[in-house]
């Protein structure tokens, strides 16, 4: 008697077996700083926003990243939360998108996760998470994007102070992670330039010359 298996071959698109990591650390930051009290991170930290309690709502993180195609994919916070749920408002390009709850974990060293589905669109996503509520909020480790594979971005600005002027090649703006750049200061009089990339500006104090 012969017996016949069957082996049945599904094949997927590689687009839908995408997954893209952003760590919280390469966001762009206002009122938060990158941390590492707390072990079981990834990367090279999280991101602590400051406790609103403290100043009042509206510490955000917002990932910049581009893709190819429009789509509704699925997006991973990954956060630890020793205090109670907390809510952060999501807006995708400047557009509202709900809110993403991030309930307690049990303890700051206790990492896990929590879904939401967003509507992204082809080339540049800026996706930022906002607190609400004046109490101690997660910290975020890490987002992972998925359905097509994305690429990280940062942007680039460019500030002076006195006369002259300053300039990049790339100009100013969103560029793609490990992206060259090339400034240059032309002085008229003393002229101080200072160039910013992402979260980091770089040198610490501006460049002058006399």
């Amino acid at each position: 008697m012969k017996v016949w298996i069957g082996l049945l071959l599904l094949v997927l698109p590689l687009t839908a077996l995408s997954q893209t990591t952003i760590q919280a650390e390469d966001a762009l930051l206002f009122s938060a700083s990158v941390r590492t009290d707390y072990p079981g991170y990834t990367g090279t930290g999280y991101v602590d926003v400051i406790d609103s309690y403290v100043e009042s709502t509206g510490s955000y993180m917002e990932f910049v990243f581009r893709r190819t195609t429009a789509a509704s994919d699925t997006v991973t916070v990954w956060y630890a939360n020793g205090a109670s749920t907390r809510s952060f408002a999501v807006k995708v390009n400047d557009v509202a998108a709900g809110t993403i709850a991030l309930p307690a974990t049990g303890s700051w060293t206790t990492w896990s996760s929590q879904p939401v589905v967003l509507s992204l669109q082809a080339g540049v996503n800026r996706v930022r998470l906002t607190t609400t509520t004046k109490a101690t909020y997660p910290n975020v480790d890490r987002i992972v994007i998925g359905g097509e594979a994305a690429i990280l971005m940062f942007r680039l600005a460019l500030t002076k102070s006195g006369n002259g002027s300053v300039s990049s090649v790339p100009t100013a703006g969103y560029l793609d992670a490990g992206t060259p750049v090339e400034l240059s200061a032309t002085p008229a009089g003393r002229v101080c330039s200072r160039a910013g990339w992402g979260r980091v500006t770089v040198p610490p104090t501006p460049a002058c010359s006399p």
